[in-house]
């Protein structure tokens, strides 16, 4: 059309308007040619992209069926390990506490989880009781123990010591061991977890002399002038002289084995006289073994300032001698005995001294190993009237008007 209308123009025959709109038209159709071109490419692009598309889920079926048969595998697995796996308890017994719930996971690491706590047999039953450092040396197997519980307070319980564990637990400077103490429980009455009274039996004698530790106790409010005090026996004299450590035995000792200079000793004069008045007394509303541990503290002060007070060479021979001193009182040598005091009231009326050696002691009677007393003879335990200063004669006083006992250091 466009090359009819140019001819037709060049011959003058055709108007300009008709070639205008042909060069229009002939524009008109080539867009459309070039749109209709492009809209092939992209017909075609997007057939490439549907058939990557239709790859990529065949790649997906065939990864999905293949981790159908990883899993179908696994499952064999388990299937495997469960009809070879048995879950036992290790013991027949009853189940005291449970530590899992029903379909919880349990993953075994290093350690075996728990499951359950199983008693094996409450009929047989073990006590863990927390024993002082002091008082473990006394503990043998085979003692016999007695002990309440707060569930029955009238009921007294019975057992023995099997086996005292090496372990030992330090709680504010307070050092116990574990003992571990067999008890029948035929009737079940014992549950876990109670909290037991232990009293163990570290030593009996039977028909022996005994006197009341109040009698023990009873110091006179004025002494009758002029009485020496009786001199023990021989053997309790040989018996008791390792024992007895006032302060003059230990300042002799220092002299004798550390040998301090004068200023030296003048220093550990003061040491010892400062030490009389500050030592812990009774009766200040400790326990048992809150006392005991504040006279070991107070031991290792008095140590620690003798010790500054010397020099290096002198300070070993120091630690030489509480080592010994230490050696002597862990040794399980016969035991002598203990000395002791009673009074007597004689023919003028006044209290006169008797010395003894004692031996053990149940806490209200101690035994009588020797000395001037014999079964049925009387003794002062108490009465009298109170001092001007205080002092008090009582049975329930008693502890009140003794004289401070020195440090025991070595």
């Amino acid at each position: 059309m466009l090359e009819r209308q140019s001819e037709l123009t060049a011959r003058n025959v055709g108007a300009q308007s008709a070639l205008d709109q042909a060069r229009t038209q002939a524009d008109i159709q080539k867009a459309t040619l070039a749109s209709a071109e492009a809209q092939i490419e992209s017909n075609k692009a997007e057939i490439e992209g549907l058939k990557a598309d239709i790859a990529l889920a065949e790649a997906q079926v065939s990864s999905g069926e293949a981790v159908i048969l990883q899993r179908q595998a696994k499952l064999r697995d388990v299937e495997i390990d469960l009809s070879r796996t048995e879950i036992k308890s290790p013991v027949d017994g009853v189940v005291v506490k449970r530590d899992i719930e029903l379909g919880q996971t349990v993953a075994a690491s290093l350690s075996a989880p728990t499951l359950f706590t199983v008693a094996q047999d409450l009929r047989q039953i073990d006590i863990y009781a927390n024993i002082d450092e002091a008082d473990v040396g006394r503990l043998k197997a085979d003692q016999p123990v007695t002990f309440t519980v707060n569930a029955y307070p009238n009921r007294i319980f019975s057992g023995v010591v099997r086996m005292v564990r090496l372990s030992a637990q330090t709680v504010q400077n307070v050092v116990t061991y574990t003992a571990v103490v067999g008890v029948e429980n035929a009737d079940q009455a014992l549950l876990p977890g109670m909290t037991a009274n232990l009293q163990i039996v570290t030593d009996e004698r039977r028909d022996v002399l005994r006197v009341p530790n109040a009698a023990l106790r009873f110091r006179p409010v004025n002494p009758p002038s002029g009485a020496p005090i009786p001199a023990a026996p021989a053997s309790v004299v040989a018996a008791v002289q390792p024992r007895a450590r006032p302060m003059q035995d230990i300042r002799q000792r220092l002299v004798d084995q550390v040998q301090p200079t004068q200023e030296q000793l003048a220093a550990i004069d003061r040491i010892l006289t400062d030490a009389r008045s500050a030592a812990p007394r009774r009766g200040l509303g400790l326990s048992e073994t809150e006392r005991r541990a504040a006279f070991r503290q107070f031991r290792q002060d008095i140590q620690a300032k003798i010790a500054g007070a010397l020099d290096p060479e002198r300070q070993a021979k120091l630690v030489s001698l509480v080592g010994e001193g230490r050696n002597r009182a862990a040794a399980p040598a016969d035991d002598p005995g203990a000395p002791g005091r009673v009074y007597r009231l004689d023919e003028s009326g006044r209290p006169q001294p008797v010395a003894l050696r004692l031996g053990a002691t149940d806490g209200s009677f101690t035994e009588v190993l020797a000395g001037e007393v014999d079964d049925g003879t009387p003794v002062i335990v108490g009465g009298g009237p109170r001092g001007s200063g205080g002092a008090q004669t009582s049975e329930g006083a008693g502890s009140s008007n003794q004289r401070p006992r020195g440090p025991r250091l070595f």
